[in-house]
């Protein structure tokens, strides 16, 4: 079956384009979740369990993004985040990366790096 990913972003034309735009299978993914604001990502977190987070979130929601992220450590401290964002924001950057996650990129991105990440 795979792993499982949900991508978080609250312009759902950029999540089902993130969606659709990588081969999912390649990558070992076998399930792919897309949610578009905190409260859809917290629920299906509730019902899945999920590998890996992809937050795409613009930074007018960063603080919930960042309790979002403070919640699943709580919950499960296993799962992976990246952050992917447009903003360039140190501290930002450096609270995403205290809470555990694995990247913070920064938008526009090739989906060369996104795999990679």
């Amino acid at each position: 079956m795979g792993l499982t990913i949900l991508l978080v972003d609250d312009d759902q034309i950029l999540t089902e384009k993130t969606k659709k735009s990588l081969n999912w299978d390649n990558l070992g993914i076998g399930m792919v979740f897309t949610a578009n604001n905190i409260h859809e990502a917290k629920g299906i977190l509730k019902v899945y369990k999920v590998d890996i987070l992809l937050l795409l979130m613009c930074i007018c929601r960063w603080e919930a993004v960042l309790e979002l992220v403070e919640w699943i450590r709580e919950e499960r401290k296993d799962m992976k985040c990246i952050f992917l964002s447009s903003y360039a924001n140190f501290t930002y950057a450096q609270k995403a990366l205290r809470l555990g996650s694995v990247n913070y990129l920064l938008k526009p991105i090739s989906n060369k790096i996104l795999r990679r990440s």
